[in-house]
């Protein structure tokens, strides 16, 4: 029975794993059977596992001095059992082992040896990240916890209809407008807790799922043995110049260059402060944390590979997943930068806060100030102060030799809320009503040094207290306009803060001044100010009130001489709610008050010059005239009045005039007051004196005449000068017999005497003030002066001037100045039709005189030279006898001509002679 009992222990303590099992004496030894485990590690990603191996044993202890243990039996050691005691997450693997684990038994105390089996993440296990989404709004998304990869309820995306429980849709990755953001699925065992194994985690080791990602982004490649730039180059904040791309870590950029690549670890540490530090704000990344705006180009491809990577330190990670991106050829918005992008918040940053005058342009890369996307969070509420600077990325910066953009359309709008049905629209900045077409604004190298900002500086688009949007686009031609081909940036808003405009110009009228009608009030408002509210008094009441869209009214019903008042508030929106406090009270009186009369007055000379003194605010005058059959009304603007002789105003000399002036508000002269009181006058006028030359003698051989002189009559101009002519002994002219009194009006006082006749002639001259010296309006005659003119011999000293006929030959035998007194006709004549038988006489005379001795010696000459060459010809002979026959009838013919015309001018009285003078 005992061995029984015995054999039953034995099997409960195998089965125990006591290690003993039997109590054996061979040879003077005990042999027991013993249990030990053995950990192993088994599997891969997805399948690993710690399996205990629990084995049997067999030894030998306790032997006597003389005893030998025996051999071990063959079946030892054997497998007892197998079992799993830890399963992995998928993420993780098994590493270590085996692990030797021997209880205490009889022959000895308890062992281990080997390393302990555990689990821990590994890249391999790690999925690759898929379905990158590319955000302009840096908020994206909202809720980030609804994206984990592999989900089985994996939210819809966004639309009109849905809007909550979805993730926002995705940009193309084609056209990506910067600034960006990108985010993508969590990886679903994101920073998921597991277990390291039964044996726990070793020192330095967790059992927590991936807990970074590792981004890769390619800035510059080598082509043609030349590296490349991706990105725009570094260019350090402190510069002197302006580029587009300022540094924000300037050595980090040009190292990131020369490697080729810029890297970024993304854990629940490293992201900037305005994302959550949750579980699932990893897997996103703002490209302006590390780098300010402009860094990337515009129209550049890029590849992005992203790991997941199972330490916080982005290590151990898979081998990523590649994407390609390219960014839109269109501008890059950097300030005021809208802090949620294309968000529907105002909120917005200025990057030149100290760029408030024309005179701090153009821009410099010290006065830099942009928002810090890593340690910032953005805040609602901030607002931008006018005036406002625009600024962007310059499409074309990083390839200046092939530029492709040499313009900016800027689309600048407001939003406007119509207070009557409370509704807002965007429109247009600067014209409310124009449409999106037409409502832009260029931006060039013509107009701005850097055409990749516009500084409104004077509020003319972005005005205070106002919510406003914008976008740029590039264009290929200088004048930007309408630029349809190339698309916008990203649309940002900003709301502007209150800020001090500048106060109103040029107010007009001035205040306190007299003015006339209409009166047009007006001011000049500083660029921001669409709008304003008047209101007008009249002697302290008010009496209206109106809304102007323009800062200027107009009134011409006002009431002369009396004093009205008027102020006005300006508005920034064109519906009156957005207004300052009123000005003050300006006033004006309206004008009509009687002026004073200066002159003429007493006895005056013309020219009539008729001055007062000027009346403020006077628009125009009545000047009113009465006297020696005038009554006459006249307007003018001017404060003096110049009258001559007319038909309707016939002014005579010694003649008593009386003359007024009453104001008027108005230019035609409707609306005036009373007249002034009344200034009388009376028109004197002077004859000449001073009249040269003296009597005076002159020949006509000598003189051709004299020039007149006088003394000017004041201002005088018209003169009148008379001739009385007695005729001469020498005078034989028919037409001096006639001759009698000669007056001429002349606009000079100098007259040019040039005689016709032989004789004495007596002049005198009086002054007008009349061009046609019109009756009433000339002076007495001067005294009178005396000319004596002869031909040749001095009547009153019987002196010859000249032995010679001083040039009196011509074949023109009257209307000459002088008289030939070898004719029988006197050339001082008027020329009559009897002379021109005279003429034809005298051209006769001149041909026996001077041709035909010519002729007659030509053809002698002629006759001799054909007669003595001819040798006998009787044909030349007759020839000749023929020319001279013909001679002889000519000398004939010419011969009775002249005599005929000496018969017919003895006839009507001339004593030409027979045949003329050419028989002297």
């Amino acid at each position: 029975m005992k061995i029984y009992i015995k054999f039953f222990l034995l099997f409960i303590l195998i089965s125990m794993g006591l290690g003993v099992s039997s109590d054996f004496v061979l040879a003077g030894c005990k042999t027991y059977t013993y249990t030990y485990n053995i950990y192993k590690c088994s599997g891969g990603c997805g399948d690993a596992k710690i399996i205990k191996e629990t084995w049997v044993g067999w030894e030998c202890c306790r032997c006597t001095e003389h005893g030998i243990c025996p051999k071990m039996p063959d079946r030892y050691p054997y497998l007892s059992s197998e079992v799993i005691v830890s399963v992995a997450e998928p993420w993780q693997v098994c590493v270590g082992g085996s692990y030797y684990e021997r209880p205490k038994s009889k022959c000895g105390s308890s062992s281990t040896s080997g390393t302990k089996p555990y689990f821990v993440c590994s890249g391999n296990c790690l999925d690759n990240v898929s379905g990158l989404r590319y955000y302009s709004n840096p908020n994206y998304p909202k809720n980030p916890e609804l994206t984990i990869d592999g989900s089985e309820d994996y939210p819809q995306t966004c639309s009109e209809n849905i809007t909550s429980n979805c993730i926002e849709p995705s940009n193309d990755s084609t056209n990506v407008k910067s600034p960006l953001k990108i985010d993508w699925d969590e990886n679903a065992y994101w920073q998921k807790s597991g277990s390291c194994g039964n044996f726990g985690c070793p020192e330095g080791i967790t059992a927590i799922g991936p807990q970074s990602y590792k981004l890769s982004l390619k800035v510059s490649e080598e082509v043609d043995n030349k590296v490349v730039n991706l990105v725009n180059p570094p260019t350090k904040a402190d510069s002197e110049t302006f580029s587009d791309y300022i540094s924000k870590n300037f050595d980090q950029d040009t190292n990131e260059i020369k490697e080729g690549y810029f890297y970024k670890v993304l854990n629940t540490d490293s992201q900037p402060n305005y994302i959550d530090k949750g579980t699932y704000r990893s897997s996103e990344y703002n490209f302006r944390v590390d780098h300010n705006p402009c860094w990337l180009k515009s129209g550049q491809e890029y590849d992005l590979t992203i790991q997941t990577c199972c330490n916080p330190d982005g290590t151990e990670c898979n081998s990523g997943s590649n994407f390609k991106f390219t960014t839109a050829y269109a501008p890059e918005l950097k300030s005021p930068e809208d802090l949620d992008w294309e968000g529907s918040n105002y909120s917005a940053w200025n990057a030149w806060p100290q760029i408030d005058s024309i005179d701090k342009l153009p821009l410099n890369n010290a006065d830099y100030e942009p928002f810090d996307w890593a340690l910032q969070a953005p805040t609602s509420g901030l607002k931008v102060t006018p005036p406002v600077l625009l600024d962007w990325c310059d499409v074309d910066s990083g390839r200046l030799e092939k530029r492709g953009t040499n313009s900016y359309s800027i689309l600048p709008k407001i939003f406007e809320t119509n207070p009557e049905t409370n509704e807002t629209k965007k429109v247009c900045a600067f014209n409310k009503g124009i449409t999106d077409e037409l409502c832009y604004h260029i931006s060039n190298p013509v107009t701005l040094n850097l055409f990749s900002e516009y500084s409104d500086i004077d509020n003319y688009m972005f005005i205070k207290n106002s919510r406003h949007s914008w976008k740029v686009r590039g264009c290929p031609t200088v004048m930007a306009g309408i630029c349809s081909t190339r698309p916008y940036s990203q649309e940002w808003y900003f709301e502007t803060s209150d800020a001090d405009l500048g106060e109103s110009t040029n107010i007009v009228p001035a205040d306190g001044s007299f003015v006339g009608l209409p009166v047009n009030i007006s001011w000049v408002n500083p660029y921001g100010y669409v709008s304003s509210i008047f209101e007008f008094y009249k002697n302290g009441a008010l009496i209206e009130t109106k809304e102007l869209s323009a800062s200027g009214i107009s009134y011409n019903d006002l009431d002369l001489k009396t004093t009205y008042s008027w102020r006005f508030k300006n508005c920034t929106d064109r519906y009156y709610k957005n207004c300052d406090d009123w000005s003050q009270l300006y006033k004006f009186t309206i004008t009509g008050n009687p002026p004073e009369l200066i002159s003429p007055s007493g006895e005056v000379i013309p020219p009539l010059n008729f001055k007062w003194n000027s009346v403020p605010g006077a628009r125009s005058y009545i000047f009113k005239l009465e006297g020696g059959g005038i009554n006459k009304e006249i307007k003018t603007r001017w404060d003096n009045l110049k009258l001559e002789y007319s038909e309707d105003l016939p002014f005579k000399v010694n003649t008593d005039y009386n003359w007024q002036v009453k104001t008027c508000a108005d230019i035609e002269g409707n609306k005036c007051g009373d007249y002034s009181n009344t200034l009388s006058f009376k028109i004197k006028l002077d004859a000449p004196t001073g009249l040269e030359p003296e009597n005076k003698t002159l020949s006509l051989y000598e003189d051709r005449g004299s020039n007149l002189k006088w003394g000017e009559v004041n201002q005088i101009k018209t003169y009148q000068i008379s001739f009385d002519y007695t005729k001469g002994e020498e005078e034989t002219s028919k037409f001096c017999e006639s001759l009698d009194k000669k007056e001429n009006i002349i606009n000079s006082n100098e007259y040019f005497f040039s005689p016709q006749c032989l004789g004495t002639y007596t002049w005198k001259v009086r002054s007008c003030f009349s061009d046609k010296c019109d009756d009433g309006t000339f002076s007495e005659w001067s005294e009178s002066k005396n000319f004596t003119i002869f031909q040749n011999i001095n009547p009153e000293t019987g002196e010859k001037v000249s032995e010679t006929n001083n040039n009196t030959k011509s074949i023109v035998p009257c209307g000459r100045p002088l008289d030939d007194p070898e004719t029988p006709w006197n050339e001082r004549e008027s020329c009559t039709i009897s002379h021109l038988l005279i003429i034809l006489r005298n051209i006769i005379d001149f041909a026996l005189g001077r041709l035909v001795p010519l002729i007659i010696a030509g053809s002698v000459v002629y006759s001799g030279i054909k007669f003595f060459t001819a040798l006998g010809n009787p044909k030349v002979i007759v020839q000749i006898k023929d020319l001279w026959k013909y001679i002889g009838l000519g000398l004939l013919i010419i011969i009775f001509s002249i005599t005929a015309i000496d018969f017919v001018l003895t006839f009507v009285g001339y004593n030409v002679g027979v045949f003329g003078n050419f028989l002297k």
